[in-house]
């Protein structure tokens, strides 16, 4: 976006407490007013490179920490610290373009989100009943050892709520995860390719989809295991399997199983 120099068009300002601010579209943003003047590309040149820098520390050092933290945490099989780590994992990439998603955005884009999806309890959504009020104690005819019992036991229910509450924390809004993943949902379906994808892409796809196996069984990320072995990974026929991927062997036997005059095809039939 380019800030404008020119004064701003002022609108009609509906006096004190109304919901406008009287600037209009041209309104200059506050700290853009040093890439004006003569030497404005040589500033706008010294700030892409700034922002180039940042970017290759973060995808090269802090993400290298953050990988060998996640594969700490799985073999401790501490799931609570890996969800908040794999959560940091995906921020990473979450302004990523579609022309540059590489295999590693691909990989942790997609992993975290199925990763999550099995180890984490999402509570962003409100309950739709508000929880009933907890009941004062009453006095206990016995006196005050009664209360204090009670309250003793108030007291440890609240700190076991708290460290729930803390387990259930990512250190990043459940809201902002969600945004990130549906944004890059269409990039990375084209970005896998179709069913007729072959070569680099299609090794890319295999490689995308033998990582999210990896993470979400709990090995180490970093690791060519047998999990790289299992074949390639092709997206499954039929209308309402578009960006469903399943193994090549896998992928061949359904659709052997559907094809005319199957048992499965002949089940199908019978049902309908």
């Amino acid at each position: 976006a380019q800030a404008s120099a020119a004064p701003a068009r002022s609108l009609p300002h509906p006096g004190p407490g109304g919901g406008q601010s009287g600037c209009g579209p041209r309104a200059v943003l506050r700290g853009l007013e040093v890439m004006e003047g003569a030497d404005a590309d040589a500033r706008w040149h010294a700030l892409d490179a700034s922002l180039s820098r940042l970017r290759e520390r973060l995808h090269g050092e802090v993400y290298e920490r953050l990988e060998a933290w996640f594969e700490h945490a799985i073999g401790r099989k501490d799931l609570r610290t890996a969800c908040v780590v794999c959560a940091h994992l995906a921020l990473l990439f979450e302004n990523v373009r579609p022309s540059e998603l590489d295999t590693r955005a691909m990989q942790w884009l997609l992993s975290s989100q199925v990763f999550l999806t099995h180890n984490f309890e999402w509570d962003a959504e409100a309950p739709l009943t508000a929880a009933a009020p907890r009941p004062s104690p009453r006095p206990s005819p016995k006196g005050t050892p009664a209360q204090t019992r009670e309250a003793g036991a108030q007291a440890e229910s609240a700190e076991a709520a708290a460290k729930r509450a803390a387990a259930r924390q990512l250190r990043i809004p459940q809201s902002q995860l969600f945004d990130l993943w549906q944004r890059h949902r269409h990039a990375l379906l084209r970005a896998l390719g179709g069913r007729e994808t072959r070569g680099a892409r299609a090794e890319a796809r295999s490689a995308v989809m033998a990582h999210v196996v990896r993470v979400v069984a709990c090995s180490s990320p970093r690791t060519n295991d047998a999990h790289e072995a299992l074949g390639p990974w092709r997206e499954m026929r039929g209308e309402r399997n578009v960006g469903r991927f399943v193994l090549g062997d896998e992928a061949s036997a359904l659709s052997a199983r559907s094809a005319p005059g199957s048992a499965l095809s002949a089940a199908s039939a019978a049902s309908a």
